[in-house]
């Protein structure tokens, strides 16, 4: 899997190439993502990875609040021990690791929450994260917690599917993501006490706006040290 930058130009021929195909299916393929709100299209441009402003991203954490309440209900008495097995080996190396692999990592992170979506068996659910792509722009953004901060987290989820605790599991879940969620609905309070609009902010651009006007201290840290970034594996898919 590689990383594409978010805001980098999407090169139609080099994935025409390396899916040994023509342009016209990456072409197909790329529009259906911008309609998904993956990657954007300029007109006698191109195509670009998508680059998530912080609104966005705190609308979709506010979601994903939601949606990981319906998903953990519907898991946490249906999941195997192979399948518990296998989501536990996702951050078994980075338990002793240090520092942790912040891409490694972030990969982790986007295989286990996608696991949890496509083992549920939530139709709807299933549907309306597909159609509204919850998860794919919300990783967008790239890591939004250092990995030190999230790992005992999903860890604790674990835990609680392991031990069929579906009080403890959605508290766990819920946890998580609010975290996340408040985080960014901090840094939309402090824009907009700033006169921005934080709709036009994108993650990449709060350390510039910040150290110009002398206010780094006013957003969190894990922020402004963010990277977007848009996934790609070698066979083409997100």
């Amino acid at each position: 899997m590689r990383v594409i930058p978010s805001g980098s130009k999407i090169k139609q021929e080099h994935i025409a190439e390396m899916l040994n195909t023509s342009r016209t299916p990456v072409v197909n393929a790329l529009h259906k993502l911008e309609s998904g709100g993956l990657v954007d299209y300029i007109p006698n441009q191109g195509f670009y990875v998508h680059k998530v402003t912080v609104k966005e991203l705190l609308d979709l954490f506010s979601f994903r609040l939601a949606l990981d309440a319906i998903v953990i209900e519907d898991l946490v008495h249906t999941l195997t021990d192979a399948q518990i097995d296998e989501l536990y080996g996702l951050f078994e190396p980075f338990m002793h690791a240090d520092p942790i692999d912040a891409t490694a990592y972030h990969l982790a992170d986007m295989r286990f929450h996608s696991s949890l979506i496509e083992w549920c068996d939530n139709e709807l659910a299933r549907r309306v994260n597909d159609t509204f792509n919850i998860l794919n722009r919300s990783y967008l953004a790239g890591l939004i917690r250092p990995p030190e901060d999230t790992l005992g987290e999903h860890l604790a989820i674990i835990d609680a599917f392991r031990k069929r605790d579906l009080a403890t599991a959605k508290n766990a879940a819920a946890y998580h993501v609010d975290c996340t969620r408040q985080m960014l609905a901090a840094t939309v309070s402090n824009l907009r006490s700033l006169g921005a609009n934080p709709a036009d902010i994108h993650l990449d651009d709060l350390h510039v706006l910040g150290k110009s006007l002398n206010i780094t201290q006013t957003f969190n840290p894990s922020l402004l040290r963010n990277t977007q970034t848009f996934m790609l594996n070698d066979h083409g898919d997100r």
